[in-house]
């Protein structure tokens, strides 16, 4: 699978995950042994650059989210291309962690960056 085309947009998708703000996304190399849904919280591997969910009890980079996965993207079997948003407004209900990050560390998890996690009322 080839790369995606980077993109970005200023105005509210009808994606239910994507609640508005100033939308960007980029491409990435999710690292293999993963299957992961849309909306999973990725994080990077320092010493290879690659994507993985992030962990908060990882030590190699990957306890920092960067970015929320924008397909579903199954790298079972080797590493695979995707997309991921790392700027917008998200709704926080669809998003999906790792279980390391409890309900507080969630909340603050993207503090610094341009991705707001928001919940629905």
């Amino acid at each position: 699978m080839g790369l995606l085309a980077e993109s970005s947009s200023d105005v509210t998708t009808d994606a239910p995950m994507v609640l508005g703000g100033s939308v960007h996304t980029a491409n990435g190399v999710l690292i293999t042994g993963q299957d992961l849904a849309a909306g999973t919280v990725l994080g990077r591997i320092t010493a290879s650059g690659k994507l993985t969910i992030a962990d908060q009890d990882g030590e190699n980079g990957s306890e920092i989210p960067v970015g929320i996965l924008v397909h579903a993207c199954d790298a079972g079997d080797a590493d695979a291309d995707c997309q991921y948003y790392y700027s917008g407004e998200f709704n926080s209900d669809l998003l999906v962690w790792d279980a390391g990050f409890t309900a507080a560390l969630q909340k603050s998890a993207f503090d610094g960056t341009p991705i707001a996690i928001k919940e629905l009322l």
